[in-house]
């Protein structure tokens, strides 16, 4: 979808049907120019590389329903830096609030600079990756908004769930779920992170804040909602910063963690909070 001129937008509808892009092809929305695709209904399956927002185009996906199948070697990338034109930044737009996203290559929100990549997801979406989950990363800045919906991390031990990449990562959470007892959770792997943890229910191993020193800064807000963790500690105190409050949560130990919250350089406990 749009390979063009940023002068031309192309918007494609899908309802119903099933797209099935073989022989190595890819499918990218907003390549160079600007690209819209409506999924309501129907199938698609890439066998490669899904990129929305490349080659300094601006790319948004909208998906009410339907299902979007990503396997073979490629990733699918919300925003990528891949060829931009003199280093014009790709802008990547995910706006999911219904159907079902499966994602056997990496989802990274966006690949890397010079680009930006926004996840907003929310309603009945269903998102499953069994690879990494990345929320900024290589320079790029990424945010994901998750109002309602799914998001299920399967995959190796190797592979994360990472917000903060080495590129800037914000997670709005406000509702739905999140579950990886696959692997740790990285709250800024190597690069500055924010979680703002509103409400909702996640199932997670070990929150591991500041994973490299090169990470600085990483902030997790509880202000509400169930969260369930193996343990929350940084590797890289003190010469990091790592803040954890909570404002009216409730933590939950799913494992036994004789130093369940450890290692952080601040951690503060308000009214109506809970650890249990």
């Amino acid at each position: 979808v749009s390979y063009v001129s940023g002068s031309v937008t192309d918007i494609v509808n899908q309802t119903n049907g099933a797209i099935n892009v073989t022989g190595g092809g890819q499918l990218f929305v907003g390549n160079y120019g600007v690209g819209v695709y409506n999924l309501s209904g129907g199938s698609v399956d890439v066998h490669n590389y899904i990129a929305i927002g490349r080659s300094s185009g601006n790319g948004t996906l909208n998906m009410t329903g339907g299902t979007l199948n990503q396997d073979g070697g490629g990733n699918l990338l919300v925003g990528t830096g891949f060829n931009s034109v003199n280093g014009n930044p790709a802008v990547g737009v995910l706006n999911q609030s219904g159907g079902t996203i499966n994602s056997q290559g990496q989802f990274l929100c966006p690949e890397s600079s010079p680009s930006s990549g926004t996840y907003n997801m929310s309603g009945t979406a269903m998102l499953n990756v069994n690879n990494w989950l990345a929320v900024g990363r290589n320079g790029g800045s990424g945010v994901l908004n998750l109002t309602n919906g799914i998001i299920v991390k399967t995959g190796t031990a190797g592979d994360h769930i990472t917000i903060g990449s080495s590129g800037p990562g914000v997670l709005n959470q406000y509702g739905g779920s999140i579950t990886n007892t696959i692997s740790s959770f990285y709250l800024g792997e190597s690069a500055t992170a924010t979680w703002n943890f509103n409400g909702g229910t996640d199932v997670l191993g070990n929150v591991v804040m500041c994973v490299n020193s090169s990470a600085g800064t990483a902030t997790l807000n509880l202000n509400g909602g169930l969260l369930q963790v193996s343990g929350i500690s940084s590797p890289t105190y003190p010469s990091t910063l790592t803040t954890l409050n909570l404002n009216g949560a409730t933590v939950q130990a799913n494992a036994n963690n004789a130093a369940f919250i450890s290692s952080l350089s601040s951690a503060t406990v308000g009214p109506g909070s809970v650890i249990d």
